[in-house]
């Protein structure tokens, strides 16, 4: 076996494979492209901003206009704060567009992805636990005030493509329509660990749930979405704050905490892939 798929083969057996799975050789893609994406209009934005990689139909995956640490923290399912790596990884970015073998559903794209890194970035990496700094969400002094769900809402949740305050923001971006400093999430019949999720994900740090709540309830928040941006005009009310809007319309609270996770480093990769 040659040393790349070598490689591929260890770092799928990393990613949550039992120990008796971690000699099985990862999935691959039947044929994948990988190219210096143009500049594009989201790469001033963050990367929430930006669709996940995504099956655009059952034959095909794609990425654009990801970095290498992108695609790092989509092909192993991790957030940016579990990952450790050289700086230069959010530089360059790049398109991928490859096809799966009949019958390969959602999950396997992930490992194939993790194998495709191995192969052509020559990536390597480990796990291992690390302290971190991060927050607890706890009830608030005078209680929460979750709203309880009357029931799932009809959309599809997988594909990000579809409804909610996110999509409508790419759209405005993409029309070229100045977007205020706001951000904002909507969904219904969530749990708390959907709100930590997302907290994570938005302050960077790890979310732990303190609160003890254990139904389902619906969420729609808008909050300033960091630096002010400057098509916000001088006279407009600034918006709260993501920690405003937990305590005041939630009820809840974000308090700073070390928190254990599973972190993920980078040993080695290249910077640019091997050809096509």
């Amino acid at each position: 076996m040659a040393a790349g798929l070598l490689a591929a083969s260890l770092l799928a057996g990393a990613a949550f494979a039992s120990p008796a799975q971690e000699t099985t050789p990862a999935p691959e893609f039947e044929a994948a492209s990988i190219k210096p994406a143009a500049p594009s209009v989201f790469d001033r934005f963050p990367a929430s901003v930006k669709l996940p990689c995504y099956n655009p139909d059952p034959s095909r995956f794609e990425c654009h206009s990801y970095s290498l640490r992108d695609l790092l923290l989509n092909a192993y399912g991790i957030a940016d704060y579990q990952l450790s790596g050289p700086d230069w990884m959010s530089l360059a970015k790049f398109d991928i567009v490859a096809k799966l073998p009949a019958g390969a559903g959602k999950s396997q794209s992930q490992a194939m992805l993790q194998r495709l890194l191995a192969d052509r970035f020559r990536v390597t990496v480990h796990r291992e636990n690390r302290e971190m700094a991060g927050y607890a969400l706890t009830v608030g002094p005078h209680g929460f005030k979750l709203k309880e769900s009357r029931g799932p809402a009809k959309r599809d949740p997988d594909d990000p493509r579809k409804g909610g305050f996110q999509a409508e923001t790419e759209a405005k971006i993409a029309a070229g329509i100045p977007v205020a400093g706001l951000n904002g999430w909507r969904t219904s019949y969530a749990e708390i660990n959907w709100l930590t999720g997302m907290l994570s994900r938005e302050l960077g740090k790890p979310v732990v749930d303190e609160t003890g709540l254990t139904g389902k309830y619906d969420f729609s928040l808008e909050f300033s979405a960091g630096q002010p941006n400057p098509a916000i005009e001088s006279g407009a009310s600034p918006a709260p704050s993501l920690f405003q809007v937990v305590q005041n319309e939630l009820g809840l609270k974000l308090e700073p905490r070390k928190v254990s996770r599973e972190a993920m480093v980078v040993d080695q990769a290249e910077r640019m892939p091997t050809p096509n």
